[in-house]
């Protein structure tokens, strides 16, 4: 039901967060599967680190 919902709406609905669901599930982070491992971007990081700094 849920699938066929964020089908439907994919189009119009550009984040979940932004999206009025009421329904809320706590899931524990051991349980979720990651698809891809994390990579860092060194420059990305010290970018952020940067303007974080500055401002």
């Amino acid at each position: 039901m849920i699938r066929t919902f964020f089908r439907a709406m994919a189009s119009e609905v550009t984040s979940i967060h932004s999206h009025q669901i009421a329904e809320v599930h706590k899931v524990p982070m051991r349980v979720i599967i990651r698809p891809f491992p994390p990579e860092v971007d060194e420059e990305k990081v010290k970018s952020i680190m940067h303007t974080l700094e500055v401002n």
